[in-house]
């Protein structure tokens, strides 16, 4: 396990533990928060 403080999307059960490549903005909102909405907004 890495030394990084643990992190849980407030929205989902997304969290670092479960999926290392998980990233957390300022707000705390993670970065698939963000990929769902460009790829529903692209089809």
């Amino acid at each position: 396990m890495s030394n990084l403080e643990y992190h849980q999307y407030s929205k989902t059960i997304m969290d670092n533990i479960a999926d290392s490549s998980i990233t957390f903005n300022e707000s705390g909102i993670c970065n698939y928060y963000y990929e769902y909405f460009e790829k529903e907004k692209n089809t």
